[in-house]
């Protein structure tokens, strides 16, 4: 599993961006009270062609406040995905994003009003 933040964001309020392979959460960010959306993009990490998946959901670091999950898959043959999930109502602070996947991918939390 690898998950990298991206250098270039705008503290408190996004966009942040995740690079990863595989499953796992990313470390903990500051999100202001607000709506966001969460967009992300995946590929097969090998290039056999059967294809990969990915699920993801945006939870407090305390496990008391989760929001519903994006997913999406690569279907056998296909070389990416892309999707965007908007509507996130969240409080303001701390987040991770959970990852269950076996594609090599890029989330993205933008705020897409306070």
């Amino acid at each position: 599993m690898i998950l990298t933040p991206t250098a270039t964001r705008q503290p408190d309020s996004g966009p942040l961006t995740y690079l990863g392979r595989g499953s796992g959460r990313t470390q903990s960010f500051h999100l202001r009270s607000g709506l966001y959306a969460i967009s992300w993009e995946a590929r097969p990490a090998l290039p056999s062609g059967i294809g990969c998946s990915l699920r993801g959901s945006l939870q407090t670091t305390d496990g008391r406040q989760g929001n519903r999950a994006f997913e999406g898959q690569v279907v056998p043959g296909e070389k990416r995905f892309t999707g965007v999930e908007s509507g996130y109502t969240v409080s303001s602070g701390e987040y991770v994003l959970d990852i269950s996947s076996d594609c090599v991918w890029s989330v993205t939390v933008s705020q897409t009003r306070s």
